[in-house]
């Protein structure tokens, strides 16, 4: 049976780090991009290709009177049965 007058003990992640500081360190820290070695039993993927470039001017167009065709068409539609249903 424990006693209620025994000390607790410190937890581990609870002592204080003498190397911790509250200030700011004059470098910064940088993490490497990509781990050093591969683990064992993973692929080696190398390094991604480049994207292709989703912005030019010919992908904007169609998508734009594609999205005009789709609203005007809506628009079609509404006033056709507004005018059948005389509303």
């Amino acid at each position: 049976m424990a006693s209620a007058t025994r000390v607790p003990t410190p937890v581990p992640s609870a002592t204080t780090d003498p190397r911790a500081s509250a200030e700011p360190s004059a470098e910064p820290t940088v993490a490497p991009s990509q781990v050093a070695t591969v683990p064992r039993g993973a692929p080696d993927t190398g390094v991604a290709p480049a994207s292709k470039s989703s912005g030019d001017l010919s992908t904007t167009l169609i998508g734009g009177a594609a999205a005009a065709a789709v609203v005007g068409g809506g628009a079609f539609v509404v006033v056709r049965r507004r005018r059948a249903t005389g509303a």
